[in-house]
C-alpha cells in the first residue's frame, strides 16, 4: 500500500487520496488514519 503524494500540491494529495481511498474500498477509520498523515506531511 504505497503513494506518492505532491509535497506542493495539496489539491492534487487529495484527489490521489480519495481515488486511492475508493480503488482500496478502505472504511472510515483507515481513512481518517490517511487524513492525519495527509495533514502532518503538509505542516
Amino acid at each position: 500500500m504505497e503513494m506518492e503524494l505532491h509535497p506542493s500540491n495539496t489539491y492534487e494529495n487529495y484527489r490521489l487520496v480519495v481515488n486511492f481511498m475508493i480503488e482500496n474500498d478502505m472504511d472510515e477509520e483507515q481513512m481518517l488514519i490517511i487524513a492525519k498523515m495527509i495533514l502532518a506531511h503538509q505542516k
